[in-house]
């Protein structure tokens, strides 16, 4: 890059989180499943029904809250993100606005020998959107002779990490990616697998002239499924702003898509005015109150992260920096988890409504929530396999790819699980109901 200009780069990071259950109800969380079988009046978000929180799904957000020196709220809030569009039934997303699960944190990552410092401004916990397939030569909504729905994945839940924009140079983005991607493997939260989109990734990028303290005018690449994909996305982006600027050109706040086969990124859609989701506090979910008794338990069952691990294989076996990212990795075969659930858990608000222990949910709405476990087949263990449902082949197989334009419509993030969708994920049972209290 010309020394005459600064990059500026921030990720926005989505982890699928590996829970036995959805969010707010009790569905299986299955990657590949038969579509529309792990659904029910919650998820689809039918008149009268209730969501009830998933635990473990709070509990692993706090994990990564705490591996990443987070502040972890006493008090946060799920807000309704209002938009309309196929893939959301309610035609609202529960999320977190202005009150997430965990702020102010960092990532420190090494590039080139030289240590780095990434901000986190926040770590927020949401549900997921289902899966919309465009059946046509593109996969996309132009041209598109019918689309298919699939919400199984609706109301799985999602972290979003969002960091500060820290990053100089691409190099230092991927280096922050791949780090991320190691804690989150290493806490066991997630399978970050990219190609099935258990982790997702858009990246804000904007160059201004060496010195300036204004920034430039950012632009959004949506949808990075790989990261190569984020390097290759992000140097090609740099060129472009910079050639821009030189010819004089006026750059314009807008999304921009990774186009991998011709290794350019194309317009998605302007950016210049902010859309309105009409935000308010969930009325149906109480706020969230973690004990901080708990919260050091979950302190304290952090296992060993790859930064730990790297400098301690440098300190007791002599290793250089090289070797000990070599041998150390950041995957999970070399560290010992404990799998201990915290007793007590979390307070979910103040107001007691009763003690509603041993009322099972009706049959006719689902299980309003479930006992958690850790899904089969997670970290190693056999899962049984099927091979890819029969809507995502032929023309709709062109469109199992993330389908950009539904996320552009509402200002969304990708939800596609990317083209190759390999052989599923099976649980081999359903979860008993959930005996809960609120």
């Amino acid at each position: 890059m010309s020394e005459q200009f600064e990059t500026v780069i921030g990720l926005e990071c989505h982890v699928e989180l590996a829970t036995a259950t959805k969010m707010f109800c009790g569905c299986i969380n299955e990657f590949g499943a038969r579509p529309n079988t792990h659904v029910c009046a919650i998820c689809l978000g039918h008149p009268g029904t209730l969501p009830v929180p998933n635990e473990k799904a709070i509990e692993y957000t706090i994990k990564i809250g705490l591996a990443l020196d987070c502040e972890i709220a006493p008090r946060s809030l799920f807000h309704r993100k209002n938009y309309f569009y196929p893939d959301m039934p309610k035609n609202y997303q529960i999320s977190q606005y202005d009150l997430p699960l965990c702020i102010n944190g960092h990532l420190d990552v090494e590039v080139d020998g030289d240590a780095r410092r990434i901000g986190i401004t926040r770590v927020h916990l949401e549900e997921d959107t289902g899966k919309t397939a465009h059946a046509g030569a593109t996969g996309r909504i132009g041209g598109a002779e019918y689309a298919l729905e699939d919400y199984n994945r609706a109301g799985v839940p999602l972290v979003e990490v969002v960091s500060e924009p820290d990053m100089r140079t691409p190099e230092e983005a991927r280096a922050y990616f791949t780090e991320l991607r190691g804690t989150l493997e290493a806490l066991g939260v997630s399978d970050v697998r990219m190609e099935e989109g258990s982790l997702r990734c858009d990246a804000n990028i904007s160059v201004r002239v060496a010195g300036d303290a204004e920034l430039g005018t950012k632009v959004e690449i949506k949808n990075l499924n790989s990261i190569r994909s984020i390097y290759q996305a992000l140097r090609y982006e740099q060129g472009r702003q910079i050639d821009a600027i030189k010819r004089g050109e006026k750059l314009i706040q807008e999304t921009r898509h990774w186009e991998e086969n011709r290794g350019v990124t194309s317009h998605g859609r302007s950016k210049e005015y902010a859309f309105d989701y009409r935000y308010f506090p969930e009325p149906d979910l109480a706020p969230i109150e973690p004990d901080p008794e708990w919260i050091e338990k979950l302190r304290a069952e952090l296992p060993e992260l790859p930064a730990a691990r790297r400098r301690r294989f440098e300190k007791e076996y002599g290793l250089d920096l090289s070797q000990a990212v070599l041998v150390g990795g950041t995957g999970n075969d070399l560290l010992g988890r404990r799998e201990d659930r915290p007793p007590g858990g979390i307070r979910l608000g103040r107001a007691d409504r009763g003690d509603r222990r041993g009322q099972e949910a009706p049959a006719a709405l689902g299980c309003l929530g479930a006992r958690e476990r850790r899904r089969p087949g997670h970290r190693g263990e056999s899962r049984p396999r099927r091979a890819v449902p029969q809507w995502e082949r032929g023309s709709a197989q062109r469109a199992g790819r993330p389908s950009d334009e539904e996320d552009e419509r509402r200002g969304e993030p990708g939800r596609g699980r990317g083209a190759a969708a390999k052989a599923s994920r099976r649980l081999t049972s359903r979860p008993a109901p959930f005996r809960f209290r609120i």
